[in-house]
């Protein structure tokens, strides 16, 4: 593996850890801090997984020359369009998108619960995407 591969290997690895964390979110007790400390930490944990998938789709189009995404919705597009993801995987990046958009741009309307309800949901289909791409680059080489 060379170059972007490198690189998206280690994003799938911060994806892992960021499911790990969330997995930990659903299991633990509240911290010290109180359940708003534990709920900030899944929020964050569940915005950088986000970005790690579009960080990852992003570094496959740019290393393989598709058609450049111009916004994150668009990624799982082109994605599905080269073949690398299935259908199922290109429609979870788009509802990623709007989850994505909604933690960095209108965060004070998401509730906790939300978040909450959204993490079991969520958590197989990060790692459907992870092993997509994982088969993919295993493919290459």
């Amino acid at each position: 593996m060379d170059g972007n591969w490198h690189v998206i290997s280690s994003v799938l690895r911060q994806l892992s850890e960021r499911m790990r964390r969330l997995l930990e979110y659903q299991e633990s007790p509240d911290p010290p801090g109180g359940r708003t400390l534990r709920y900030e930490g899944a929020e964050r944990s569940l915005e950088v997984a986000a970005m790690c998938c579009f960080d990852a789709g992003n570094h496959l189009i740019a290393r393989l020359g598709l058609p450049r995404a111009d916004s994150y919705s668009e990624i799982g597009s082109v994605l599905r369009a080269a073949g690398i993801i299935s259908e199922d995987t290109e429609q979870f990046m788009g509802e990623l998108a709007d989850l994505r958009n909604r933690l960095a741009h209108v965060y004070w309307r998401i509730r906790p619960d939300e978040v909450e309800q959204a993490i079991p949901r969520l958590i197989p289909q990060f790692e459907r995407f992870a092993q997509e791409i994982r088969q993919f680059l295993e493919s290459r080489d």
